[in-house]
């Protein structure tokens, strides 16, 4: 049980007060002392998070790098997909540093709102309508794909900027694309350099290779025999 006013969390702002009793008895606090990783992509979604303090960074694993998509803040909730299909976390995420957070599980959540549909129905409202907010948000990442697949980078990342919104769920989503790719062209930029230096090291080698096949020519010898010959017979003159 928590003593959290979950009337302060904009997802249960306009639950009823027995509601959010109920809630409030079903939830359970958990204390972090340091950051550190709350569950991974991939993992079994059984439960909702509120931030009672602290903060949470949900996350995504491309290629082995960790790139943020969003920073979750004190009366701020995250999993709310959990609650209805139970299904793997599409991403991860780690705690920021000490932080308490409100768990509130699967299971509890379904025994909830069997006494009050309108808990329910919240959630399914505000999924609905996260849904509806991600539909321009879908049709504007199938073009930036199309121009991140050909460099354009920078025009993506000025058009993502233009979009920005007040309404958060496409904030969060602009600003999770955004992050996927500045790293997408850090990485490429990353490559180049390392190809650059490659094409560096193999022209050094081959000149080297060529200064060798030159000095060890018969040709190369032979004047430098000649050289030697001159040389000498310069000193036996003097």
């Amino acid at each position: 049980m928590t003593t959290f006013d979950l009337s302060s969390v904009s997802l249960f702002s306009n639950l009823p007060v027995a509601t959010l009793q109920a809630l409030a008895h079903a939830t359970v606090e958990e204390h972090y002392a340091v950051g550190g990783e709350l569950f991974a992509q991939g993992d079994k979604g059984d439960a909702l998070y509120i931030v009672k303090s602290g903060a949470v960074e949900i996350f995504l694993n491309i290629g082995g790098e960790r790139v943020a998509l969003k920073k979750f803040e004190v009366g701020q909730s995250f999993g709310e997909l959990a609650l209805l299909d139970g299904q793997p976390r599409s991403t991860g995420a780690a705690v920021l540093g000490p932080t308490t957070l409100l768990r509130l599980e699967r299971t509890s959540f379904l025994q909830v709102s069997t006494d009050h549909p309108e808990l329910m129905q919240t959630i399914t409202y505000d999924l609905t309508k996260k849904l509806r907010y991600s539909v321009r948000y879908i049709q504007a990442s199938m073009q930036w794909s199309a121009q991140v697949s050909e460099g354009n980078y920078d025009s993506v990342l000025s058009a993502i900027e233009g979009m920005s919104s007040e309404d958060r769920f496409i904030a969060e989503a602009l600003g999770g694309f955004h992050s996927l790719v500045s790293a997408v062209q850090r990485r490429e930029e990353t490559y180049k350099q390392e190809l650059q230096q490659l094409k560096i090291e193999i022209d050094r080698a081959q000149r080297d290779a060529k200064v060798n096949a030159i000095r060890n020519s018969n040709s190369f010898q032979e004047i430098a025999n000649f050289a030697k010959q001159v040389k000498a017979n310069r000193s036996v003159r003097k």
